[in-house]
């Protein structure tokens, strides 16, 4: 019996600052089929496989395999493990990820997902990171819209996105920064209100009004947008944003 491979994209970035260079690695799949893949070719720690047979609904296993699948393939690229079974994703209180693994310690892990969509960044302790991605689905703009302040509204009114992708974008900025924060949906988000924002090759870039020593870098992948948060001083020219949409281009467009 054959599956369709999945879409899958992994690579190394150095996040550079003035005083130090970090390494950390991304990665993003697409896979319809991930239950099918995972029967082939097992990528489970035995910790996660006692989690997985516990879910019955489709819809529960397949979020939890590609979320499991992207943050082993980050982790597995940064710290150069070839057997993804010996990375584990395990969660912490408030459900954000936490690495476990063999020898290798001090590893950060920040993942997402979305239907058949899914991505993660691994990273040393040191430099935290944060990473989001959603459908651009207009029947949830008015929802969106509703979390955000009148400045933010403003501001994205003068950027030429378009409702839907700055509605999308909005709300994954505030989430990216959110898993940096480790607060997910506790926190008002409107303590995450973004300013200074820009486009420039289809890149937004911008701040956030509350926590200034952090950045947003956010994308389009066909249809679904990707943001990024990162320490204000960090550089991440090494990403190859251009890349990504290229190989995604056509993933989730309506």
């Amino acid at each position: 019996m054959t599956y369709a491979t999945p879409s899958l994209y992994v690579e190394p970035i150095r996040l550079i600052r003035s005083d130090a260079t970090f390494p950390a690695a991304i990665c993003f799949c697409h896979d319809a089929d991930i239950r099918r893949l995972y029967t082939h070719h097992p990528f489970l720690h035995p910790n996660e496989q006692a989690v997985y047979m516990k879910y019955e609904h489709a819809r529960r296993q397949k979020s939890y395999l590609l979320g499991r699948y992207v943050a082993k393939q980050a982790t597995a690229k940064l710290i150069g493990e070839t057997q993804l079974s010996r990375v584990e994703i395990r969660q912490g209180v408030f459900q954000f990820p936490i690495v476990g693994h063999p020898t290798s310690s001090n590893v950060q892990v920040s993942l997402s997902h979305c239907d058949d969509f899914a991505c993660a960044v691994a990273f040393p302790e040191e430099h935290p990171l944060g990473i989001d991605i959603e459908e651009i689905n207009p029947d949830r703009n008015t929802l969106i819209r509703d979390q955000a302040t009148p400045a933010e509204l403003r501001l994205l009114s003068q950027l030429p996105l378009g409702e839907d992708v700055a509605m999308t974008t909005l709300w994954t900025a505030k989430e990216a920064l959110s898993k940096i924060l480790r607060t997910g949906m506790m926190t008002p988000f409107s303590l995450f209100e973004m300013e200074k924002l820009t486009v420039a090759d289809g890149v937004v870039t911008g701040e956030y009004t509350n926590f200034a020593q952090y950045k947003l870098v956010s994308f389009q992948l066909g249809g679904y947008i990707c943001t990024i948060a990162a320490p204000r001083r960090t550089e991440l020219s090494s990403l190859q944003i251009g890349r990504i949409q290229a190989q995604f281009a056509s993933m989730g467009t309506r």
